[in-house]
């Protein structure tokens, strides 16, 4: 114990220094203990954000495969959709292709002069003979 007291009874300046030397060992300390513990939060943090980041990269997966699925359905409804209508198209132009002519001929006999004398009813008569020659 006695080199210890032999130790600081020295002069005031040694003590002083030796205070100073004591102080700035606490305060580096303490800076390094803060500085550390303010990138052990970082850290965490940063470790937190890349979990929650997988997580919703997994989610935005499936999304975007539950999407894609949803496309290639709507393609094939679509392209099922389009061949109906070009069928129900074709069958249109079958079914008007008679009305058509039809037409035509009723066209071709109201474009004739009227013979003298002939009233409605054999006008009628003209039509309705043009509708049975289908």
């Amino acid at each position: 114990m006695l080199w210890l007291l032999n130790f600081f009874a020295g002069s005031a300046a040694r003590l002083q220094a030796l205070l100073i030397g004591a102080a700035v060992a606490l305060i580096t300390i303490l800076a390094l203990t803060v500085w550390g513990l303010y990138w052990r939060g970082e850290y965490r943090e940063a470790k937190a954000a890349l979990v929650m980041l997988e997580a919703q990269s997994k989610i935005l997966a499936e999304s975007v495969r539950a999407c894609s699925a949803g496309v290639a359905e709507a393609k094939k409804a679509g392209e099922a959709a389009i061949e109906d209508g070009r069928k129900l198209l074709a069958e249109a132009r079958r079914l008007a292709a008679g009305g058509r002519q039809q037409a035509e001929r009723i066209e071709r006999l109201l474009a004739q002069p009227t013979p003298p004398g002939a009233g409605c009813e054999d006008a009628w008569k003209d039509i309705e003979k043009a509708r049975g020659a289908r």
